[in-house]
């Protein structure tokens, strides 16, 4: 989980590491490729091409050399990962803790990614001291508002980090929240379909008792009308107009 929260902070972080893997990946194709055409011409060169100027290392050579420069970025991009990879653990190692408020978060639109612009995050703790941050919004927005107090590692050369673990929290809260939420409004739709099937078969008490249990979960305008209708059929005109009296 901490590997994608600071991947979704880290706005270079999962670009880095695709753009590795993509390279090395297209350097594995490049050699098996020229492996296998060496190998079905016997290793002639001068078979894989009609070369007038008999240079018979000329067919290999701009292949050859693309392989090696695929490869080349490709291991530099993969090391600097690493390298920026065991920083920010160290950071989060080692570094001192501290409650930062966000002073200022706003949206820079000259750098996105799938859409989504990069955010610029300035934190602040209470030595005074300041940190500029940059990562992308994804679903960490709502936590990377202004006024908001976040927990983060920083180190005597400036380099800052904010806590993963305190975004995990949020995150299964966030989840947890979402599930309760769902199971919640299915819950409210079933007693709803219950409540309309005994008020097509004129069981206005069966009716209300089933919309009156989908208001424990939710008061839309839709239920609390429902309940409203229940009560007007079994004659209880007062209670049906304090219920719409909510609408108000």
């Amino acid at each position: 989980m901490n590997k994608r929260i600071i991947a979704s902070l880290d706005h270079r972080y999962s670009s880095r590491s695709l753009g590795a893997i993509i390279l090395l990946t297209l350097g594995v194709i490049g050699i098996t490729t020229l492996s296998i055409v060496a190998s079905v011409n016997n290793f002639d060169v001068s078979k894989v091409f009609n070369n007038p100027l008999h240079f018979e290392v000329l067919p290999y050579f701009i292949p050859s050399l693309m392989v090696g420069a695929f490869l080349f970025i490709g291991l530099i991009v993969l090391l600097f990962h690493f390298k920026k990879q065991k920083a920010i653990n160290t950071l989060l190692k080692k570094g001192k803790r501290a409650e930062a408020s966000i002073i200022s978060s706003i949206q820079d639109f000259s750098v996105t990614t799938n859409n989504v612009p990069r955010r610029i995050i300035k934190f602040k703790i209470k030595s005074g001291q300041i940190f500029t941050f940059k990562a992308f919004d994804y679903g960490l927005v709502p936590h990377l508002t202004e006024n908001k107090v976040v927990p983060i590692y920083y180190n005597e050369k400036g380099d800052m980090f904010p806590d993963p673990n305190h975004f995990n929290d949020l995150l299964k809260e966030d989840i947890t929240h979402t599930n309760t939420s769902s199971f919640e409004s299915q819950f409210a739709e079933k007693c709803l379909s219950q409540g309309d099937e005994h008020f097509k078969n004129e069981n206005f008490g069966g009716a209300l008792m089933a919309y009156e249990m989908a208001y424990e979960k939710e008061t839309s305008e839709k239920v609390i009308r429902k309940i409203a209708e229940a009560h007007e059929k079994l004659g209880n005109s007062e209670e049906a107009k304090a219920f719409l009296r909510k609408l108000d």
